[in-house]
């Protein structure tokens, strides 16, 4: 028989583990409510309900939905909810441009399940035409351990002269164009979203790192539709108006819905979109004139583009390009290869504390076309290393892992394969954003040791 202090203990432990899975998970790891049987589009935007949305007006369960008053938000969106098609949704959204094209495509066919359990909204109905109304919509749905867990959708209604309509592009997170879309397309024209916003200070998505830490700041954006996407990398210049007003909203440390005009460079090294306009602050626009006086240059602070030798702030002497050889590579086996020397020299006043040169070797054919041997970037200040002061010089080798291997040691094998050979080097200066060539050099048919 189990002594008394050892059921004590069992009963306390078993007491324990309930209360942990009765206990509800955070956002993140809320179960998302689908507003449609299988267009995961239409998700809504989990998060878990605070007291202070229950307080901005008042919770009515399901039974009781129809005590709020008529032409009320939120009888209107209760209606609204009701609806199992989106043609019989449409009578209570604003009539913006295109809605019913807009909704035939984000629904479908499918038919709408909407399980809600309370509305919370602003407990007015009297309010200016023009009028924004936010209506808070409680789901219950379930963690990973089956144990009951709250989320809210927002629907934003505008008060028209017919009454309160459910403005439905920013309450589902409408985009003009899918996520991945946009990505794989990298537009280069200005594309206006509504986008959940955060600031960051990684600066991964580009490779002007020093440049841009200094003049833009970084956001971390994707949909404002309710479901999870790869966030993309955005910047926005930080003495722009647009930039300006970013950071001020963004700057308690949470996610924030704007719509922003976001826009790509034609920059293949760059893994990241630019903020060209801030069309609004909210999930919504409601200031047609904010986008025109919160636009952005998307121009990175960085250093002009190097177009020739002479207009790079260094010096390129004792350049030389020739074929090489590995002895007993591979047992046996000998490796030729072309090599580049150069002699790298600061020609400016000032000390030079980054400097890339690329060597990029090149098999040219008879009809013209190449094949890169190798690649290869040189460091010639690296990091810890001491800048390159103003007479400073350093000698820059590189030398390609691909070329010919000859079995044994025919010297004259050799000479047959490098005279009939034609090669040449491309030198590439990194001017922050990209490489620049230089100058092509030509290997020299003639075997170095």
């Amino acid at each position: 028989m189990l002594k008394p202090t050892v059921i004590a203990m069992i009963v306390t432990i078993v007491g324990a583990g309930m209360a942990f899975f009765a206990f509800p998970f955070s956002r993140s790891q809320n179960v998302d409510v689908v507003d449609t049987a299988q267009d995961s589009l239409s998700k809504v935007k989990p998060q878990l309900v605070a007291d202070a949305v229950l307080d901005n007006g008042p919770a009515v369960p399901r039974e009781e939905i129809r005590s709020f008053p008529a032409g009320s938000p939120e009888a209107v969106v209760a209606s609204y909810a009701d609806a199992s098609t989106w043609q019989e949704r449409l009578p209570f959204v604003k009539r913006t441009p295109d809605i019913e094209e807009k909704m035939a495509r984000h629904y479908g066919h499918n038919i709408i399940h909407f399980d809600y359990v309370k509305i919370a909204g602003p407990g007015k109905a009297n309010v200016p035409i023009g009028h924004i109304s936010e209506v808070h919509v409680i789901h219950d749905s379930k963690n990973l351990f089956g144990q009951p867990v709250s989320s809210t959708t927002t629907y934003y209604l505008e008060k028209t002269a017919d009454g309160h309509a459910v403005f439905w592009e920013p309450s589902v997170g409408w985009l003009p164009i899918g996520w991945s879309p946009l990505n794989a397309s990298r537009p280069t024209e200005t594309t206006e979203l509504q986008l959940r916003c955060k600031l960051t200070h990684n600066y991964s998505g580009i490779s002007t790192k020093a440049a841009v830490k200094h003049s833009h700041y970084e956001l971390e954006v994707q949909p404002d539709n309710g479901s999870h996407h790869t966030p993309l990398v955005a910047y926005v210049a930080k003495d722009s108006p647009a930039g300006k007003r970013i950071f001020q909203v963004l700057s308690d440390g949470r996610e924030h819905p704007m719509v922003l005009g976001v826009q790509f460079r034609d920059v293949i090294e760059e893994d990241c979109a630019w903020v060209r306009s801030l069309a609004s602050d909210r999930a919504y626009v409601y200031d047609d004139e904010m986008r025109r006086r919160f636009t952005s240059p998307i121009e990175v602070a960085q250093p002009t583009a190097v177009a020739s030798l002479e207009a790079a702030p260094f010096e390129m002497s004792d350049i030389s390009a020739r074929w090489v050889i590995n002895r007993d590579v591979l047992g046996g086996q000998t490796l030729i290869v072309p090599e580049v020397r150069l002699r790298v020299a600061n020609a400016s006043s000032t000390p030079i504390s980054s400097l890339r040169i690329k060597a990029v070797f090149v098999l040219k054919r008879g009809d013209g076309e190449g094949e890169i041997l190798y690649e290869d970037t040189q460091f010639v200040v690296s990091a810890g290393d001491r800048p390159l002061d103003a007479g400073y010089s350093k000698t820059v080798i590189s030398r390609a892992e691909k070329g010919y291997r000859i079995t044994g040691d025919n010297t004259a094998s050799i000479a047959a394969i490098i005279s009939g050979t034609e090669a040449e080097v491309e030198i590439y200066y990194d001017t922050d954003h990209g490489f620049t060539k230089l100058q092509t050099i030509p290997v020299v048919r003639k075997l170095s040791e």
